[in-house]
């Protein structure tokens, strides 16, 4: 399953409010340079939001931090993307438990 991160499943998937869904990002998290190539896959028996930054400073982490401490959230962080293998990372968000 490879769906698009639209405001309805960021909602459906993993909690995230459609109203605090921006195009610059989640409000309230603006200048989320992390949150760039949007995905949302199922790997195994979890859905995941894959996002594809070309950067991530010290302050994204805090930002990546606190969605998840909100939205009850997991994360990882690899180099593993498909968007531009080499040049972005890959960040993966799934629900805890």
């Amino acid at each position: 399953m490879s769906s698009q991160a639209t405001p309805e499943n960021l909602k459906r998937f993993f909690g995230i409010p459609i109203s605090e869904f921006g195009l610059s990002g989640i409000q309230g998290y603006q200048g989320s340079r992390w949150l760039d190539h949007l995905k949302i896959e199922k790997w195994e028996d979890k859905v995941v939001l894959i996002s594809e930054p070309y950067h991530l400073f010290d302050g994204d982490y805090i930002q990546l931090r606190r969605l998840c401490d909100d939205f009850n959230l997991e994360y990882g962080i690899d180099g593993q993307s498909t968007h531009n293998p080499g040049r972005c990372l890959r960040i993966t968000l799934w629900k805890r438990g």
